[in-house]
């Protein structure tokens, strides 16, 4: 009887291999930057992209922070942007050359470019050489730009909390306090002076058991115990010169920018508070934002699992807290941007309410945020501040812009994240960049020494 012909599993084996090498080597062919280093040049896009520039370390509360190599010089006198320091000498170790990244061509054979996406383009003024902006307008949109704001056909374009995190420019970072200034004001600082809030080496805890109320008529137990950030004025060119620890309203100064000259400064609405949280099961957790045109405030009671949404100190809505780790600390990121008002817990939306637009002004902004407690045991570990780009208009005098015609089936609008110092399509003589010109997504090489 005759053996029937064994069937070989070795060759589809082998295919299988040489398919998906044939297929990685194909996909990497796709990427610039892999091989030949592709590095950032200029300032357009910071501090999300940088070009050559200035690593320093602040002499006073340590952060690492960057400098353009074209608005300062070996021997200058920098300023902080966290805390305000003026005494940062650049030295020649300082120099970093531009960020290395990756350009990604193969991806538009999947995805159609996106608004708020890096793209690598030609240079429409100079079309030999690559530059990078930011993707703001697709086709047939009209695009406008309003108190720093995007409008697109006549409606404000709002970031996810992703998105807005990937653009964010550092206000301040408490891990890094002054440590050889002496006398300067606290920037989280109690309301009252009988708080129960109190500072520690990583932030700030707040202690009330509730027996402290037992004796006490319920309509005579105190309010909430409120934690205030207090902005400093940190632009490296204030006009008037101010001092350093003065509060002041939330403008759109760029440290990275430096010796950059710039008439008045915008004030910003737009800001996120990112920080670590643990409260106790008893605690009731408020966090506040005056936007000038309404004071909003989210209460979190824990032992009732659930938040509550205050405008003007009207209930707005109650919703559901997620079960949270026992003793664990978690990651609460607050804030207003885009005329939007965002709550989120360990990376999960809980709170995405749309809110009024308002006009910002000195009177109304300096205030702008607070922690507040009421009972049980609450620590803030390390708040953070970030604040949105502010877009300005082409000319300085303006703060509303828009382009009277849409784009075509074919055009795009782009913008840089440094708006002082990009060219881009608010300045190209022809605003609307075509597809043919558009080489890829981009993307980073490896993490900053700063993030």
């Amino acid at each position: 009887m005759k053996s029937r012909p064994r069937i070989s599993t070795t060759f589809p084996l082998v295919f299988a291999i040489s398919a998906s090498i044939g297929i990685l080597v194909y996909r990497f062919s796709q990427v610039d930057g892999i091989l030949h280093p592709v590095h950032i040049s200029g300032d357009s896009m910071a501090t999300a992209f940088v070009g050559d520039h200035f690593l320093l370390h602040c002499h006073d509360c340590s952060i690492p922070y960057r400098c353009s190599v074209e608005r300062a010089a070996v021997g200058d006198e920098t300023k902080c942007p966290n805390c305000g320091y003026e005494k940062n000498i650049v030295t020649n170790n300082a120099f970093t050359r531009g960020e290395r990244v990756l350009i990604d061509h193969f991806s538009w054979h999947s995805k159609e470019p996106q608004r708020w996406e890096p793209i690598a383009l030609q240079d429409p003024e100079a079309p030999e050489r690559w530059i990078v902006k930011r993707l703001i307008g697709l086709p047939h949109e009209r695009v406008a730009i309003r108190q720093g704001e995007i409008y697109i056909n006549d409606k404000i374009q709002r970031k996810s909390l992703d998105e807005f995190k990937r653009l964010a420019i550092l206000v301040h970072n408490d891990r890094f306090r002054p440590r050889i200034s002496p006398g300067l004001l606290p920037r989280w600082q109690p309301e009252s002076p009988n708080s129960n809030w109190q500072s520690s080496q990583s932030g700030y805890r707040y202690s009330r058991a509730q027996n402290d109320f037992d004796d006490v008529d319920q309509n005579s137990i105190p309010g909430i115990d409120w934690l205030i950030f207090r902005n400093w004025n940190n632009a490296p060119q204030s006009i008037p010169a101010v001092e350093r620890d003065q509060e002041a309203p939330l403008v759109d100064t760029y440290g990275y920018n430096q010796s950059l000259p710039r008439g008045s400064l915008n004030m910003v609405a737009d800001w996120l508070l990112h920080c670590q949280c643990h409260w106790s099961i008893s605690g009731k957790i408020s966090l506040l934002a005056n936007t000038g045109h309404d004071v909003l405030q989210v209460d979190i009671l824990a032992a009732e699992r659930k938040l509550i949404y205050l405008r003007n100190d009207v209930a707005i809505k109650t919703k559901p807290l997620p079960p949270a780790t026992k003793d664990q600390p978690q990651l609460l990121e607050f804030g207003t941007f885009d005329q939007q008002l965002i709550l989120a817990i360990d990376g999960h939306v809980l709170l995405e309410e749309q809110i009024e637009p308002a006009e910002v002004t000195s009177s109304n902004s300096v205030r702008m945020l607070a922690i507040g407690a009421q009972q049980g045991e609450l620590t803030v570990k390390w708040p953070q501040i970030t604040r949105d780009i502010y877009y300005i208009a082409p000319s300085a005098d303006q703060q509303t812009w828009k382009r009277t015609d849409p784009l075509d089936g074919n055009g795009f609008f782009l913008l840089g994240d440094n708006p002082p110092r990009s060219t881009d399509s608010r300045r190209w003589p022809n605003p609307q960049i075509k597809r043919n010109l558009l080489r890829g997504r981009v993307l980073k090489f490896a993490p900053s020494s700063t993030e």
